[in-house]
């Protein structure tokens, strides 16, 4: 394979084994059937060598934002359901105080609509429990005045319903 102009060094035996959309690649009349080099000019050379190392072992090793949800995409695209579970598993383990706020906007801005949900309602109930830090991080401050106003509105209705169902006021 080459992606970015470098080599990364693969079976077709392994990827045939291992994913669907290879094992289809390889076994009908695909261009890429016949060819000894196959080139990918779609996803970062990092993030499309993650994803092929974890088709040799199961394991995601990435840990910035951007590559996480460009190994989702890639997952999405080529039909790989565990690495999307896996890769949603990591986004959320990732979550802190001081990122939410940058991963919330990234998520926003992804045009993939059936994980998008889950994400950003992940990263909202994060939001929700650590509201008071939250809105003290420098992610925060450097969004627009209407985010931070929708935030904020959506925080206190998000508190003000928990201590009504929690029966303090009573």
């Amino acid at each position: 394979m080459v992606v970015e102009k470098q080599s990364i060094y693969v079976h077709k035996v392994i990827l045939k084994i291992r994913s669907t959309y290879f094992r289809t690649m390889f076994q009908t009349d695909w261009i890429e059937n016949k060819q000894s080099i196959i080139e990918n000019h779609n996803y970062k050379y990092i993030v499309y060598k993650k994803f092929l190392e974890y088709l040799y072992t199961g394991r995601i090793n990435l840990s910035s934002f951007e590559n996480l949800l460009d190994l989702l995409r890639l997952a999405d695209e080529f039909c790989e359901k565990n690495l999307q579970t896996d890769c949603i598993r990591k986004i959320k383990k990732t979550i802190n105080v001081s990122n939410v706020m940058r991963l919330f906007k990234i998520i926003n801005e992804m045009t993939v609509e059936h994980y998008k949900k889950e994400l950003i309602k992940y990263c909202f109930n994060f939001y929700f429990k650590n509201m008071t830090n939250v809105i003290r991080t420098e992610s925060f401050e450097e969004l627009d005045v209407e985010t931070k106003s929708m935030l904020i509105d959506k925080g206190k209705n998000f508190f003000l319903s928990e201590i009504g169902n929690s029966g303090y006021l009573e």
